[in-house]
């Protein structure tokens, strides 16, 4: 259900959408956790633009690779954030926040909440760059009982590829 609804929410994204990119990047994850170390992660991710100031995102492709292993999520679910930019008219740059909730409540509930801030800064009317950094809370029960807090901090860049809409 959550996955229909997500795609829902994507088909409404593009048709309704005055712009869409799609954006790779590398990401340093879990920075700031106690007992944790640090570890990169690739993201793919396509960015509607609904207003000027108002943007949506959706992960399509996450690989994390902290040490000794890999894991990767393809597909529309693998995350999604709101955006609200500050254009600065007539510059390059376009600073922004950065806003995630996800729930998960099937027999293990999770909860992860983002919030940041980046900047997009267009090299030309197709191509640009972007850098951003957010804390993510998460809680985390399994059906023992035993629950899990954190918020770890992510540090991520990457490129954006403008696609033109009719």
């Amino acid at each position: 259900m959550q996955r229909t609804i997500i795609g829902f929410l994507i088909l409404g994204s593009l048709i309704t959408a005055p712009a869409l990119s799609i954006g790779a990047g590398a990401v340093y994850k879990n920075l700031l956790v106690e007992n944790g170390d640090g570890y990169l992660g690739l993201v793919g991710d396509v960015y509607f633009k609904l207003l000027p100031f108002l943007g949506v995102r959706f992960g399509i492709a996450e690989v994390d690779l902290p040490e000794g292993e890999t894991s990767y999520k393809f597909g529309v679910h693998t995350g999604a954030n709101l955006f609200l930019a500050f254009p600065l008219e007539g510059m390059p740059i376009s600073p922004y926040i950065l806003f995630g909730l996800t729930y998960a409540g099937d027999r293990n509930k999770r909860l992860d909440l983002i919030g940041g801030g980046g900047f997009n800064l267009s090299l030309n009317p197709q191509f640009g760059i972007y850098v951003e950094s957010a804390i993510n809370y998460y809680s985390h029960e399994n059906p023992a009982g035993i629950k899990s807090e954190g918020n770890p901090l992510y540090i991520g860049g990457g490129i954006k590829v403008k696609i033109p809409m009719l």
